[in-house]
């Protein structure tokens, strides 16, 4: 169990604190969407479209300059 706990926030023995905000981040958005489906929030589907684009969009950019770091 510690080293399933460990992943979210190392890679690599380093601190990585990226996976700490995403896993919080999807945390929010899970509860947003099962919020929405039984109508406990009214929020817009532009804002939860958007919310699931950033969060897809910073772990792409995360992991492209992990991988452009490593190549050199």
């Amino acid at each position: 169990m510690k080293k399933f706990i460990k992943s979210f926030f190392y890679s690599d023995n380093k601190v990585q604190p990226v996976y700490f905000w995403i896993t919080i981040l999807m945390i929010l958005i899970i509860i947003t969407f099962t919020g929405r489906i039984l109508d406990y929030f009214d929020i817009s589907d532009t804002l939860f479209l958007g919310l699931l684009g950033f969060v897809a969009a910073w772990i792409g950019l995360y992991n492209l300059n992990s991988k452009n770091k490593g190549m050199k």
